[in-house]
């Protein structure tokens, strides 16, 4: 089964999402909780507070807001947070 998984993944026969499936199954075979809990947050997402988010889930993007004023004028504004918020 894990032989047959690497195979499908390396010539792309299976979507990731179907991969991972397969491979909780095979986690739930072979026992090993960390492994399936992983699995589980890849497939259904990790909380934002998740203390064991892996770097590679976290996103980072600038937030600019638009301020509308009358007679249609808008200004950009930047938004910079602070690395606790």
């Amino acid at each position: 089964m894990i032989k047959q998984l690497i195979k499908d993944i390396a010539y792309d026969s299976i979507s990731l999402s179907k991969a991972l499936t397969i491979a909780k199954l095979i986690a739930a075979k072979i026992k090993n909780q960390t492994f399936k809990n992983w699995l589980t947050k890849e497939l259904e997402g990790y909380e934002y507070d998740d203390v064991t988010l892996p770097d590679y889930r976290k996103v980072w993007s600038p937030i600019t807001l638009i301020a509308e004023f009358t007679y249609g004028r808008t200004q950009p504004i930047v938004v910079v947070l602070t690395d606790e918020f």
